[in-house]
């Protein structure tokens, strides 16, 4: 996993979008570990960003239609945040399939109205211990949004250990 870090740290340093650091720095924790840094400028990449999410197991890299069966494809949806949608176009008996799914289905994502790149930060951040208030304050979150991400990082830290 940190080799797979290295490499988007590298692409992400070879993208116009991405400011050079003063001395070298990297976007990295001396662990090894993605920072801030590395998750903001990533998400100036958008499609680097969700290539980056399903080579990690957060997004699906495949997706099967629950009408035809056969796989959706990736499509731009400039009418959704994410600008993304799994599609299904498929003509199966002379039947078109129109089956649309969202990307954040069947993943950590799937249950809120937040974006990926919110829902990152604020696991980030949870994760981190960074206080709740803090986190309400610094992306203008509610106190139940703040408070229910914060139980469900738990429980989900829970049933992996």
């Amino acid at each position: 996993m940190v080799q797979m870090f290295k490499e988007y740290e590298e692409r992400l340093r070879s993208s116009d979008n991405v400011p050079r650091f003063s001395y070298g720095r990297r976007m990295m924790r001396d662990d090894g570990d993605p920072n801030r840094y590395f998750l903001m400028y990533l998400f100036c990449e958008q499609s680097m960003a969700f290539q980056f999410l399903q080579d990690i197991g957060l997004l699906r890299s495949k997706m099967q239609c629950n009408t035809c069966g056969l796989d959706m494809t990736w499509s731009a949806d400039r009418y959704i945040t994410e600008g993304f949608r799994w599609r299904c176009q498929r003509s199966v008996a002379g039947t078109r399939c129109i089956q649309s799914v969202s990307i954040k289905f069947g993943s950590w994502f799937q249950q809120s109205n937040l974006t990926i790149h919110e829902i990152l930060l604020i696991t980030y951040d949870i994760v981190r211990r960074v206080p709740a208030v803090h986190n309400r304050s610094e992306y203008c979150l509610g106190r139940h949004t703040v408070a229910d991400w914060g139980m469900f990082c738990r429980e989900t830290m829970l049933v992996y250990l």
